[in-house]
């Protein structure tokens, strides 16, 4: 597998990966971090964006992090129990295709495992869903 040789490269992989593979389970998908609700219409959404802990430069191999976030509505809903079980449960199974998907058949070298963690009642508007890390190599280029 050659690995994507530029951060613009990674980023615009997973945006048309979402957009052209998972449009029906992901409605909308962001490049930045996702602060307020507004922006969105329908739901499931994703924003990801460079995690603070940012960019890595190796001799061979540079490494870009990304935090990732799925996630629907929560609130309004007669019986948010069983509403936030169901919205934590479809968003860790996106989740965990798309990031099967990058893996197997998008050229991106992603860390072997990945940790997801649900939340709720985040934002304005009372999403829940999952968040998770991704730690992509991005081979460093000689000159």
């Amino acid at each position: 597998m050659a690995l994507q040789n530029s951060l613009k490269q990674v980023i615009e992989t997973i945006q048309d990966t979402v957009e052209n593979n998972f449009a029906d389970q992901i409605v909308e998908v962001f490049f930045e971090k996702f602060s307020d609700t507004k922006k969105a219409k329908n739901y499931p959404v994703m924003s990801y964006y460079i995690d603070d802990s940012g960019l890595t430069i190796g001799a061979n191999v540079d490494t870009v992090t990304l935090r990732c976030e799925v996630m629907d509505v929560i609130s309004g809903w007669e019986n948010k129990n069983e509403r936030t079980k169901e919205v934590v449960s479809t968003c860790f199974s996106i989740s965990s295709q798309l990031v099967k998907y990058l893996q197997d058949a998008k050229d991106l070298y992603i860390n072997d495992t990945v940790t997801v963690t649900p939340f709720d009642n985040r934002y304005k508007d009372g999403l829940g869903g999952v968040e998770f890390t991704l730690v992509i190599s991005i081979g460093a280029i000689c000159l």
